[in-house]
C-alpha cells in the first residue's frame, strides 16, 4: 500500500517517467496549439493512427471536446485496457490494422506518433491515410531520425520491433509528397538537449531502474532546454502534411 501511495505521488508530481514520450508528447502539443491559436483549427473527426497506451487520444478528447475520436492499435489487449480506463465519451477504441483502414474522406486530422518505424508495408498506411482524408484534411507524423543526429552517449540504438531504425528527412518528406501529400512544415525533434536527456536516461534505466527516477526531474529539465538548440538537427521528425 506504501508503495502504491509513493508511485501515484511520483507521477502526480512528474508525470509519466519516460523521457522520449514527454519530449514527443510536447513537441505534437505545440504544434497543435499553434494550429489552434493561428488557424482556429478545430477537427470535427480525428484519427489517432496506432494509438497505443492511448496518451494521445485521451490528450486529443481534452483538446477538442467536440470533436469524435476514433483511436486504432493492432493491440487488442492494449486497446481493451485503454477501454478500461476511458472517462471520454467523445473517444471509441478499435482494433484495427493500418494497412487495412476502410475509411473515405471520412477525418479533418490524423495523428501518427512513432508507429511507421514498425510497419514494413508503410507505402500502403500513408496511402489509407490519404484516402481517410477529406479535403484539406491535416496529417500530423513523428517519426524517429536515420542516422541520427546525435549520438551523444549512445552509439547505436536498435529497438527489436522496429523493422527500420527511422527515416532520414528526405525519405518522409518524399513517401508523403509521393502520395500526393502536401508539405506543411518539417520539425526536428529530440534537439541536442533532448537527445543528451534521452541518452542519459537510457543508460541509468539500464543500469538502475531506481536511480532513473531519481533522476528523471533533472533529465526532464535538461530536455526543456531544448528550445535553445538548433532545430534544423534532432534524432526525431515531426512533419505536418495536407491533403
Amino acid at each position: 500500500m506504501t508503495f502504491k501511495i509513493l508511485k501515484e505521488t511520483y507521477l502526480n508530481i512528474f508525470g509519466i517517467p519516460h523521457i522520449g514520450t514527454r519530449i514527443r508528447f510536447n513537441n505534437i502539443k505545440s504544434l497543435i496549439n499553434e494550429l489552434i491559436e493561428n488557424y482556429r483549427f478545430l477537427p470535427k473527426i480525428i484519427l489517432d493512427a496506432g494509438c497505443g497506451n492511448g496518451l494521445y487520444s485521451f490528450y486529443l478528447a481534452r483538446t477538442f471536446p467536440n470533436a469524435k475520436i476514433i483511436a486504432i492499435d493492432i493491440d487488442e489487449e492494449q486497446i481493451e485496457r485503454n477501454k478500461d480506463k476511458n472517462t471520454f465519451s467523445n473517444i471509441e477504441f478499435i482494433k484495427a490494422d493500418l494497412r487495412k483502414l476502410d475509411f473515405n474522406e471520412q477525418f479533418n486530422l490524423i495523428i501518427c506518433i512513432d508507429v511507421l518505424e514498425h510497419i514494413v508495408e508503410d507505402l500502403k498506411v500513408i496511402q489509407n491515410f490519404y484516402k481517410s482524408l477529406s479535403k484539406n484534411g491535416l496529417l500530423i507524423i513523428h517519426v524517429p531520425a536515420f542516422p541520427r543526429d546525435y549520438n551523444i552517449f549512445v552509439k547505436e540504438y536498435h529497438q527489436k520491433d522496429h523493422v527500420r531504425d527511422g527515416y532520414s528527412e528526405y525519405e518522409i518528406i518524399n513517401l508523403l509528397k509521393y502520395n500526393k501529400f502536401k508539405i506543411c512544415k518539417v520539425l526536428r525533434t529530440f534537439n541536442f538537449f533532448g537527445s543528451l536527456a534521452w541518452d542519459l536516461g537510457f543508460i541509468v534505466y539500464n543500469r538502475n531502474k531506481y536511480l532513473f527516477f531519481v533522476l528523471f526531474p533533472f533529465l526532464l529539465l535538461l530536455s526543456k532546454l531544448d528550445r535553445f538548440s538548433s532545430k534544423k538537427k534532432g534524432n526525431g521528425i515531426l512533419v505536418l502534411a495536407k491533403k
